[in-house]
């Protein structure tokens, strides 16, 4: 999968600019960052960034899955969290072998 399948393993600078996706052995995945959010005058922080993974079944993509055939997991956002999340993509796996 990630760590052994692909080319390269996405950098933290890029998953705070893009999402990263790929498939391995019928199940897809995609990770991705979401920023922090602030309320709307600015003065109240709501929620922290983070990064985000989900592991879903081939064959179609993240947007046109049905929400409940999605495993969706947070992860701090650092690149630990990111680690992390490619970690627990490769546990993920296992349930689509």
């Amino acid at each position: 999968m990630i760590l052994t399948d692909m080319l390269y393993k996405p950098g933290f600078d890029y998953i705070k600019l893009e999402p990263f996706t790929g498939s391995y052995n019928g199940m897809r995945y995609r990770i991705w960052t979401v920023k922090e959010k602030f309320s709307e005058d600015g003065s109240e922080k709501l929620s922290d960034a983070k990064v985000m993974a989900a592991a879903y079944p081939e064959p179609y993509s993240f947007e046109i899955t049905e929400d409940d055939k999605k495993t969706i997991r947070e992860f701090e956002f650092s690149k630990e969290g990111l680690e992390s999340a490619i970690e627990w993509l490769f546990a993920e796996q296992e349930k689509y072998v």
